[in-house]
């Protein structure tokens, strides 16, 4: 991030790349004044174009356009460092936070925008992401049968993914980046026969890596590897405890560091791969859905992902306006959305967050992006007015000023017309 300037714009001297030669001192023709004159009064007008607005106490929120599944088809893994990617991501669809109310903008002042409830700081899930796409791929596209976009979100929450650990971590990289320099470094020993296991198990795994690369075959791809990794470990660790001696010293002792060249590789793959892969399974959990919003918003409970003799991990202390659920009654609840294929954790706004916003807003001197799901809107403001499953919620009084209007289904209000919902919501 760019350094904040302790200057006022009034203050402060704009040089450009046609700098005006005499304010480095320099002397200059009449024609090179002229020319400097010019580029003085262009760099002047482009930094009052750029510079921010006079109210710096004012904070600007934009909605970020996101197409119908925007994400669905861009989001990649890597099936050997187990990493996911974003393919041709374009900048001008970032966003920074989501708002459940519906809102083409927002503006106001940093003190009243804290207290706005429908704001969420997004935490992509990645690997469920990646398995949301996953499933598309494989039942839509190969000609199966037809999943609807909750079918998908259900399956993908549903599934056991460890998201406390970074991507590629607890096992779910590839052998293939331990055996690959294996591969070479066996060489010197001058072993055929070692040789052709170390390459055929490379070859190996790369072909298994590769085809279970999908949603339904990833987890098992390191038990189907390990008859082609394990007996070479053994192979070798025999081979350094009786080693030949028959050559000089130099190729004994070349020989040596290749064997423990070799094993080095393939003990980092068995124990930092296949143990820590075993280690994770009880911080994998899943998700069950306790309701749904509109804008695809739900309200999950959290299904393990704890070590055993500890229990679930607290929930979020989310709005009851938000959920229509009593913070103090829920255990283990949090709040997922589905950014149009992007599976996002949603966490209350904080302090930081808004502090980064203000510091995005005044030093890069661009709105901050938000995605809109528009759950609630003008005519449903909290979650007293939805229905849920059939069951009426109780409206508290402290939720805000009843709206004169009947009370909404989730279907009903997918199907509004928010054309007019433009502004702030107030």
């Amino acid at each position: 991030m760019a350094g904040v300037s302790g200057l006022s714009p009034s203050k402060q001297t704009y040089v450009t790349e046609d700098a005006p030669p005499h304010l480095s001192g320099q002397r200059t023709s009449s024609l090179g004044r002229i020319r400097s004159r010019m580029s003085l009064r262009f760099a002047t007008q482009d930094q009052e174009l750029r510079a921010p607005p006079p109210e710096q106490s004012q904070l600007h929120l934009n909605r970020t356009m996101l197409g119908v599944e925007h994400f669905l088809t861009r989001i990649k893994r890597n099936a050997y460092t187990g990493g996911i990617v974003i393919m041709d991501a374009c900048p001008s669809r970032d966003f920074h936070f989501v708002d459940l109310f519906h809102r083409e903008f927002n503006h106001g002042k940093p003190e009243l925008l804290r207290q706005d409830p429908y704001y969420f700081r997004p935490v992509p899930l990645q690997m469920r992401t990646w398995l949301y796409q996953s499933y598309w791929e494989e039942n839509d596209l190969a000609g199966g049968t037809m999943w609807s976009a909750k079918d998908r979100f259900e399956h993908c929450i549903q599934a056991k993914v460890n998201d406390m650990s970074p991507i590629g971590g607890m096992g779910r990289w590839s052998p293939v980046l331990c055996l690959g320099p294996a591969c070479f470094i066996v060489c010197m020993t001058l072993d055929l026969a070692l040789v052709a296991m170390v390459v055929g198990s490379f070859l190996a795994s790369v072909f298994v890596t590769s085809r279970m690369n999908r949603a339904s075959l990833y987890r098992f791809e390191r038990f189907l590897t390990i008859p082609f990794r394990w007996p070479i470990a053994i192979f070798v660790a025999l081979a350094i405890m009786n080693p030949d001696r028959s050559g000089s010293t130099t190729t004994v002792l070349i020989n040596l560091v290749a064997h423990g060249a070799t094993i080095a590789l393939l003990l980092t793959d068995v124990f930092v791969g296949d143990l820590l892969m075993l280690l994770g399974r009880p911080l994998e959990c899943s998700y069950e859905i306790v309701k749904q919003l509109p804008g695809r918003v739900y309200v999950v409970r959290r299904v393990g992902g704890v070590m055993p003799g500890m229990g679930n991990p607290p929930g979020q202390r989310i709005s009851e306006l938000i959920t229509g659920i009593d913070p103090k009654s829920a255990v283990s609840l949090t709040l997922l959305c589905d950014a149009q294929g992007l599976i996002v954790e949603l966490f209350p706004m904080d302090a930081q967050d808004w502090d980064f916003a203000i510091w995005w807003y005044r030093h890069k001197k661009k709105a901050v992006q938000y995605y809109m799901t528009g759950t609630y809107n003008h005519n449903c403001r909290n979650a007293g007015y939805l229905t849920f499953q059939g069951t009426t919620s109780v409206r508290p009084s402290e939720w805000g000023r009843p709206v004169p209007i009947q009370r909404a289904s989730v279907e009903a209000v997918h199907s509004m017309d928010f054309s007019s919902g433009l502004g702030n919501g107030d």
